[in-house]
């Protein structure tokens, strides 16, 4: 596997474009074999939610879409402690299993990476 791991950053809510997008740069980086970092952050939690109800334009779910990066053995999610709070969820609340981290933490982690691409 390359040592080259991109981290994606997304900051939309499911019914944005950017948020399909961010997805389907995870899920390629992913068939690369890239080991791509995903980190969501704020509204952007709610794409890993079953629960969020989409437009007709939308679907499929994105969560759905989500469970497909088991199958590329990726990484666990970063996903921002605070905005679950904000939102009532927690981690049951999420399609796939995910790594809970304070937004501090993220963004002394996030200033470290050389290879950020924001959706």
């Amino acid at each position: 596997m390359s040592t080259y791991s991109p981290v994606i950053v997304q900051t939309q809510a499911p019914a944005q474009p950017a948020a399909r997008y961010g997805l389907d740069m995870t899920l390629m980086f992913c068939s690369l074999d890239q080991a791509p970092q995903l980190v969501l952050l704020n509204d952007a939690v709610l794409q890993l939610s079953d629960n969020v109800q989409l437009s007709t334009l939308a679907k499929p779910s994105l969560a759905k879409k989500y469970r497909l990066l088991a199958l590329y053995e990726a990484k666990a999610p970063i996903v921002d402690a605070d905005a679950l709070t904000r939102l009532g969820m927690t981690a049951a609340d999420l399609a796939l299993e995910v790594v809970i981290w304070p937004p501090q933490q993220i963004a002394n982690w996030l200033a470290q990476q050389s290879t950020l691409l924001k959706f």
